[in-house]
């Protein structure tokens, strides 16, 4: 009969819109519980990069500011190699002045890089002192290699500065390709103003 027949297509329609009804509903759940897990990611970030900036604010030694940055750098950001140049107005470059190569200080002569070396992107971002990400998976060229120890696939190279002085520059380096997006470099950046 018609009637039947048309009161069962409505009844697989109604069943029908109530089950996409509730598939939505529970990917509008699970949407927020990712995006409640990723403020909860954010805030606990924030709150530790409070307390590093306090760490380093809190100090005037910097050998102990370094230890700390490197300490804070590692369980916020991976980083196989940290370098803090310092630089050194008179001799117009870069000075190492502390280096954590997987963990371990980095030994022998500090690394001296002309400001005006064309192929160290510390030496640019001091130069032009504005933050460089280098990334061999997306093609870019080969940097200045660091002494014994291996080539990064991914930098990071922040300037150092207090107003309009330049300090130094900061650089954060991993085997990993790719190994940086907008989360690790906003980090980087507040860690380098600190």
């Amino acid at each position: 009969n018609a009637t039947q027949a048309m009161e069962a297509v409505q009844a697989r329609h109604e069943a029908e819109t109530a089950q996409r009804a509730h598939q939505l509903q529970q990917e509008l759940a699970a949407a927020e519980t990712a995006r409640v897990r990723i403020l909860e990611q954010a805030i606990a970030t924030l709150d530790r990069l409070g307390l590093i900036g306090q760490e380093i604010a809190g100090n005037l030694d910097p050998d102990r500011v370094f230890e700390a940055l490197a300490t804070h750098v590692g369980s916020l950001i991976t980083s196989d190699l940290l370098i803090i140049y310092t630089y050194d107005a008179e001799q117009d470059c870069l000075v190492e002045a502390f280096s954590i190569n997987h963990g371990e200080r980095r030994t022998g002569p500090p690394i001296r890089i002309p400001l005006d070396h064309p192929q160290s992107l510390a030496a640019r971002t001091a130069r032009e002192r504005k933050e460089f990400l280098y990334d061999r998976a997306r093609g870019d060229l080969q940097t200045m290699p660091v002494p014994n120890i291996a080539p990064a696939s991914t930098g990071l190279f922040g300037p150092l500065v207090v107003g309009n002085k330049l300090l130094g520059v900061l650089t954060i380096q991993s085997r990993t390709a790719l190994a940086y997006d907008e989360r690790e470099r906003l980090i980087f950046r507040t860690l380098s103003a600190f």
